[in-house]
């Protein structure tokens, strides 16, 4: 799947997705928020939306940070700065990571 068109399923969920992160950096919770998708349940973050309860977006979606990243060991720490770098403005932007059987790739979208 290429970038454009993983871009256009998320815009069924950026609503869902923009209140999530309006709420973690309201709370102080983190200034990185990263909203992992993908097909299975997976022991990270705080599911958000189940693939089952999705209409047409057959994905789970679960709310994270970047400090839970590294405390999981999903980036190194060496490589935390570099992220903090690439990291687009919480305010203007979400983070996803984006988790398939093949791939997994974080990608930055507008809010």
């Amino acid at each position: 799947m290429n970038l454009a068109d993983i871009q256009e399923q998320l815009l069924q969920i950026k609503p869902l997705l923009r209140q999530a992160s309006e709420i973690i950096l309201s709370e102080d919770v983190s200034r990185y928020p990263i909203f992992i998708v993908n097909e299975e349940e997976i022991p990270l973050g705080i599911q958000i939306l189940k693939r089952e309860d999705a209409t047409e977006f057959n994905r789970n979606v679960h709310a994270s940070t970047l400090e839970e990243f590294y405390v999981k060991k999903m980036i190194q720490e060496d490589k935390v700065e570099d992220f903090k770098q690439a990291y687009k403005s919480a305010d203007t932007h979400l983070c996803i990571f984006w988790a398939t059987d093949e791939t997994a790739r974080f990608i930055f979208i507008e809010k």
